[in-house]
């Protein structure tokens, strides 16, 4: 009888453990949510990126950086790193939902500020997802 209780035990012990697996796996590195897209545009409007390019005029007023995010396992964040050459002008924080799809974007004004210009969608710990480059002239 007491080698049943020590076998249940056991049995009880390892269906816990496999049940936290998938809390594991997220919190030692896996993936939050994929990047399906990452572009820059002149817009976003209904949801969606108008006029993807990695040219902008200096008379742009400002560059849409959009995100499709998929596979999101939980509820997050995607955090939106803008960059003007080496230097970080911009951080924009923008929650995902738990689920197979979500958009979001960022935008940030040029304010006239010529040269080369970079944005990094990261996870919440910090992880760079994907980078996309572009041009102000």
């Amino acid at each position: 009888m007491r080698m049943k209780k020590i076998r249940m035990a056991a049995v009880a012990l390892l269906l816990g453990f496999l049940a936290s697996l998938p809390a594991i796996g997220f919190a030692t590195g896996g993936t939050a949510f994929t990047v399906e897209r990452f572009v820059v545009a002149e817009s976003v409007q209904d949801r969606e990126p108008v006029n993807e390019t990695e040219k902008f005029p200096a008379s742009a007023e400002a560059a849409y950086c959009f995100l499709e995010a998929r596979s999101i396992a939980q509820s997050t964040d995607a955090v939106f790193v803008w960059y003007k050459g080496d230097e970080v002008v911009a951080r924009v924080t923008a929650p995902l939902g738990q689920g197979q799809r979500w958009r979001t974007y960022s935008s940030k004004k040029l304010n006239g500020q010529t040269g080369e210009w970079k944005v990094e969608v990261q996870d919440k710990d910090g992880h760079v997802m994907s980078t996309v480059n572009f041009t102000v002239e």
